[in-house]
Order: structure tokens, then C-alpha cells, then sequence
């Protein structure tokens, strides 16, 4: 009895094993035996999906050209008894690089005193042409915030130092970036990612006054300068 039963259980054991095995031969050989054309539509939906996916980073990494509405010759040529006359050259700390459209000029009142403006907008921005550059990172040493005011309304820009052993000068300056006046590098590069993002634009500008004058001489032209220079930006 005992050893019937003994058989019996190698008889059972030897029957699962080859279930077992023809089991797990079967489960191998279902991908091979499933028919080309059910695997087709797949394939083409997750080829669809690679295109689709790979031209919308494409479009939306590639910013749009953004034109200024109105020219920066239109920039008044006259501010608070200051005249002005255009330049076509300037201090390469001022202008480390060329810009799309670039206004520079020297303004100059009766009595001698004068400043330097340059204005540089960029159309659009990509990994060679930066508003906030690593060439321009001396302005940011020794910025301070100072409130520009006009009577009417209120501006913060900066206001640093150029040194420079023969021409030292004081410096304001501030970036226009999504219609916001921006004042330093962190904040300017984050406004522009979001608008990039977002709007699919990275237009923007960056305005300097320089002067060798001390800041009660040129206290009247200031505010008149940025408050025309930013509304003249805002909205391009």
C-alpha cells in the first residue's frame, strides 16, 4: 500500500511538473504568437506620441521675436534743460556687446554738467545673448536701491559705482523685463523663465545713466529719464 502510494505520488508530482513546464513554455511563447498586426497600432501611438511630444518642446522652447512698438530714436531728445546728441560708440563696460536696437547718447545742459545713456533691448534672449550678463555683473557689486521720483510717480532703480582710475563714474541702471522694472540678476532671470514659459517671449531691456557729476547736479534729469525710457519699454 505504501508503495502504490509512493508511486502514485511520483506519478502526480512528474504530471505537475510537466504542467508546470508546459505552462511556463506556453506563458514564453505568447508574445511570439500574437499576431504582427495587433502590435502596429501600438508602435504608431507611441511613434505619434515621441512626434508630438518632441515638436511641442520645440515650440515652446523657441521664444517669439518681439519688435519694439515704437523706436528708441523716438526717446525725447531734451530732458529737464538737458540736450542731447547721439553717439555711435561707448564705454565697453557700458556696452560689453551689441544689442538689437541700442540707443546711446550724451545728454549736456548749459552748464557743462552731463550723463551717458544707453539703452539695449533685445528682441529676443537664447544662450548667446543675454540681457543679464556675466560681462555686466560689475554693476551689481556695489548696487544700492534708491526711489526715483517725478512728483507724481515713483521708480526703484540702482545706483552703483564705475571705477575706473581715469574716468570714475556713478552709474543707474535697471532691466525692463515683462513690463517690470527689475533690479537684480535673480529676479531678472526668474521673470524671464516665467515669461518664456508662459508667453513664449523673452524680450527685454537694460537702461544705464552714467555720470561723472555729483547727484544734486543731475537730480532734475533723472526722474524725467526713467519715468520716459520705462513707459516708452513697458508694452513692447
Amino acid at each position: 500500500f505504501n508503495h502504490i502510494l509512493k508511486r502514485s505520488h511520483l506519478e502526480d508530482s512528474s504530471k505537475a511538473i510537466i504542467i508546470n513546464d508546459r505552462t511556463h513554455l506556453e506563458l514564453k511563447s505568447l508574445p511570439s504568437t500574437a499576431p504582427a498586426g495587433k502590435r502596429r497600432p501600438t508602435a504608431l501611438i507611441i511613434l505619434m506620441a515621441v512626434v508630438c511630444i518632441t515638436f511641442g518642446s520645440i515650440y515652446l522652447y523657441t521664444p517669439k521675436i518681439i519688435r519694439l512698438k515704437h523706436p528708441l530714436t523716438e526717446i525725447p531728445n531734451y530732458f529737464a534743460g538737458f540736450n542731447s546728441m547721439d553717439v555711435s560708440q561707448m564705454d565697453a563696460q557700458m556696452r560689453p556687446f551689441p544689442a538689437d536696437e541700442e540707443l546711446m547718447r550724451f545728454y549736456e545742459n548749459d552748464a557743462g554738467r552731463k550723463v551717458e545713456l544707453y539703452i539695449g533691448y533685445f528682441e529676443f534672449q537664447d544662450r548667446g545673448k543675454k540681457i543679464i550678463d556675466y560681462r555686466r555683473s560689475w554693476m551689481h557689486d556695489e548696487a544700492v536701491r534708491v526711489q526715483i521720483s517725478n512728483g507724481t510717480e515713483r521708480y526703484v532703480i540702482n545706483r552703483t559705482r564705475l571705477r575706473d582710475q581715469i574716468h570714475p563714474a556713478v552709474v543707474y541702471f535697471w532691466y525692463i523685463i515683462d513690463d517690470r522694472i527689475i533690479n537684480d540678476p535673480y529676479s531678472g532671470k526668474l521673470a524671464t523663465f516665467w515669461s518664456a514659459l508662459f508667453k513664449r517671449k523673452t524680450n527685454a531691456a537694460v537702461v544705464m545713466i552714467k555720470t561723472s557729476n555729483e547727484d544734486q547736479d543731475v537730480l532734475s534729469l533723472i526722474p524725467e529719464m526713467v519715468s520716459a525710457i520705462s513707459k516708452h519699454l513697458f508694452g513692447s
